[in-house]
Formats: structure tokens, C-alpha cells, sequence
């Protein structure tokens, strides 16, 4: 019998954390500041984009518990919201606001649990992917792509259904790909055009692209300029960071995303929150 990821120790058993991230996650523990210093280090304006992937059954609390820490030192608003005020620099307070990148099923349970706290995220969908039920396709998909076990991936109804509710759905590229490593230009204007055109058809315009693997390694100018050219209004990264001045005032207009996962401890969160003000201050 097929069975899909649900917990995070699924999760461990098919990927076990390395010698080397243990030592990171030891060396972050020991260097998490208190919530004095991360209070005192935080700008008084600024935009925090959250990015994670999928939310573990296991994991719940820990993700609840992890947005409420969030929430006390930011104000949760949209992801459009946030690359409106980006883009219009009217950066006038201290806000946050979540994406979640691949499109796995378990974001239904991410959106109800970001209802509540009076919010809606944005999930990134790789639209050759919604939707699909083969089993094979599906693990040969998590394996290859996003070296996970197989996990359930949202369909159509399960968009609609988010979209009435006030949430978003964003463009990850037809299938995943590493844009910075595609030859073909057919190819590539496939994965950004193509994956536009569908997601525009099928549930009306889509305006943000969060690219495959987020890294700047994977992403060249002529891929920014086709993301652009092809409609979107914002680009989105998972290179850490916070905003804290318009997106005109950049080099490239990308959107950082800071990586909080759901199993990640409060301590991995005040770091990188904790990192990201002083880079700012400094």
C-alpha cells in the first residue's frame, strides 16, 4: 500500500539529519539570543518574508507556537499586501507574512491555522503537479525535485476552495526546474510562460513567482527578465533577509524569504530573526 509523508519523523526516516546539520543546529541553539536582544536589535519598520514548505502532523504545535512568538514582535498582513508596500516603499511599520513553496496538500492545514490568527499566506504551486494522483509520478516527483519522500500534492477544488478563503496562489514553475541549468530556451520560457499561462486560465491572473531552489546560484538575468516579460509583478528568493526600504532602491527587485520550518525550535527562529536586524542596524 502507497503511503505519503505525514509526520516529520517520516520525514527523518527517509532523509536523517547528517553529522554536519547537527553540529549547525547545536551551534544555533547555543548562539540563540534572548528575546531581549532580538527585541532591541529589530528595526521599528521593516517586512519579514516567512517561506516554508510543508506542515508535519507532528508539528503543529510547534509551528502554532512559532507564529505567536512571530507575532509579538510583527504585524501578520498578506503576502500581497507585503510586495505592495515593497514596491510602493511604504514601509510604515513592523510586518510579517508567510509563503509556502511546492504545493503539498497539507497547506489546507497551514491556511486554517493562519485563519486564525487573522492572516492569509501564499502558497507557490508547480502547476504540472496539482492535482496529480499517480503515486509513481508523484515519488519520482518529491525524489527528484525536492528530495523528499512522496507527499500529497493540492488540486484544483483544493485551490478554488483557498482562493474564496482569502488566500494566494503564486507561480513556481511549471516543473520544478533549476532555471539557472536549463540550455533549451523552449524549455525555459515553458517553465515560466507556460506555467503563467495555465495558472492565469485556471484561476485568473497570478502575479508573484517564487523561483525553484531560491538560491541566486539558480537563477540567471535572462530568467529574471522572462519572469518579468512574462507578467509577474514580483520575484521572490529564499536567500535570508529582511526588507526594510522599497524594492526600487535595489540592484534587482527580489524578494527575500527568510526559511522557517515548521520543525524548526523557537531558538532557530530568534536567530535568524536575531541576524537579520543586525544586518539591517549594521
Amino acid at each position: 500500500m502507497h503511503s505519503f509523508l505525514d509526520t516529520y519523523q517520516d520525514y527523518l526516516n527517509h532523509k536523517p539529519k547528517s553529522i554536519r546539520n547537527r553540529l549547525r543546529d547545536f551551534a544555533i541553539n547555543l548562539s540563540s539570543p534572548s528575546n531581549q536582544k532580538v527585541e532591541k536589535n529589530l528595526p521599528e519598520k521593516g517586512i519579514w518574508f516567512l517561506t516554508m514548505h510543508s506542515l508535519f502532523s507532528d508539528q503543529r504545535n510547534n509551528f502554532i507556537n512559532t507564529l505567536k512568538y512571530i507575532n509579538k514582535q510583527f504585524e501578520f498582513i498578506s503576502y500581497g499586501q507585503a510586495v505592495t508596500k515593497l514596491i510602493e516603499n511604504n514601509i510604515d511599520g513592523r510586518y510579517a507574512c508567510l509563503s509556502v513553496d511546492d504545493g503539498f496538500k497539507n497547506f489546507l492545514q497551514i491556511a486554517e491555522i493562519c485563519d486564525s490568527f487573522g492572516f492569509k499566506a501564499m502558497v507557490f504551486v508547480n502547476p504540472s503537479m496539482v492535482g496529480e494522483t499517480n503515486f509513481d509520478i508523484i515519488k519520482k516527483h518529491c525524489a527528484d525535485r525536492l528530495g523528499s519522500p512522496p507527499t500529497a500534492f493540492l488540486d484544483w477544488n483544493d485551490i478554488d476552495k483557498l482562493l474564496k478563503q482569502g488566500h494566494e496562489i503564486g507561480n513556481h514553475g511549471l516543473k520544478h526546474l533549476k532555471l539557472s541549468t536549463i540550455a533549451d530556451d523552449h524549455i525555459l520560457q515553458e517553465e515560466i510562460f507556460k506555467s503563467k499561462y495555465i495558472l492565469d486560465e485556471k484561476i485568473g491572473t497570478v502575479n508573484h513567482y517564487a523561483w525553484a531552489y531560491g538560491q541566486q546560484k539558480f537563477i540567471t538575468d535572462k530568467a529574471i527578465e522572462l519572469v518579468f516579460n512574462a507578467g509577474h509583478t514580483s520575484l521572490a528568493s529564499a536567500v535570508r533577509g529582511m526588507h526594510y526600504k522599497g524594492l526600487h532602491e535595489s540592484k534587482q527587485p527580489i524578494i527575500k524569504r527568510e526559511l522557517i520550518e515548521c520543525f524548526y525550535p523557537i531558538e532557530h527562529t530568534k536567530y535568524f530573526l536575531n541576524k537579520s536586524g543586525l544586518k539591517i542596524k549594521n
